[in-house]
């Protein structure tokens, strides 16, 4: 990382990101890392505002109205900062401040820095390489690709199986089965789960950008409950897994 200055119109990265509000926070997931990142108010409208195109100072404006409270250059920069340690902002070579620098910065100055971190940070696991969150029993898939082709793959209780052939017990688990079908396995596919309150969250990644995903099914217990309109490009979700 460098260690120069925050760029004067900040780029919140856009790439490979999942990002849902809960409350006055914001909880996003990283695709590339696999770390779920939660946001306080302050770190989220800063990050909300950084668009490549809203100036420190506007962006301060802003959150100050958001918030309903003072947010001066000083509150943006060290958020920004703390942003940036998680990748989440965009910064060019030779821009860019860790957190540690910024208060160290503030603390030459005289200034009032924020000591409470701004970001909450944790790695994921994926789900079938590490125990559960939940009661999660399996999550099953379908995809299509553009000639009309549909896949299937299944991920849980320490399985990864693909294809048209495995069974799906329990209560509303079960795709009807398409014309034109592959037993193929989908390159890259994952699931992450994480902790959201009384449920969890699941969040469905894969590499190979052909394939639109059409269909999800979760297993909590004995009964699948359906995802009404996943979203088709990867990482998807999240969506709410099993308590």
């Amino acid at each position: 990382m460098s260690h120069g200055k925050l760029p004067d119109f900040p780029q919140a990265r856009t790439t490979d990101l999942v990002a849902e509000a809960i409350g006055s926070e914001t909880v996003i997931y990283d695709g590339a890392t696999k770390d779920a990142h939660c946001l306080a108010p302050l770190a989220a409208a800063v990050f909300a505002a950084a668009d490549g195109k809203t100036s420190l100072a506007d962006i301060a404006a802003g959150a100050s109205a958001k918030l309903g409270e003072p947010v001066d250059l000083v509150d943006v920069e060290s958020a920004l900062a703390e942003l940036e340690d998680r990748s989440l902002i965009a910064v060019a070579t030779g821009e860019g401040v860790s957190r540690r620098a910024m208060l160290r910065r503030t603390a030459l100055v005289g200034g009032a820095a924020l000591a409470a971190p701004l970001v909450a940070s944790l790695a994921t696991p994926d789900y079938g390489q590490a125990g559960s969150l939940s009661s999660l029993s399996y999550v099953v898939m379908v995809f299509k690709d553009a000639g009309g082709t549909y896949f299937r793959q299944k991920i849980g209780g320490g399985t990864n199986v693909c294809g048209w052939g495995f069974a799906t017990p329990g209560s509303n688990c079960t795709f009807a089965k398409p014309a034109k079908t592959s037993e193929s396995c989908i390159s890259g596919l994952s699931i992450h789960e994480t902790a959201n309150g009384t449920n969890t969250n699941i969040t469905i990644s894969w590499t190979d950008s052909s394939l639109t995903l059409v269909d999800v099914r979760i297993k909590c217990a004995n009964i699948c409950h359906v995802i009404a309109s996943p979203t088709g490009t990867s990482p998807s979700g999240p969506y709410v897994g099993c308590p």
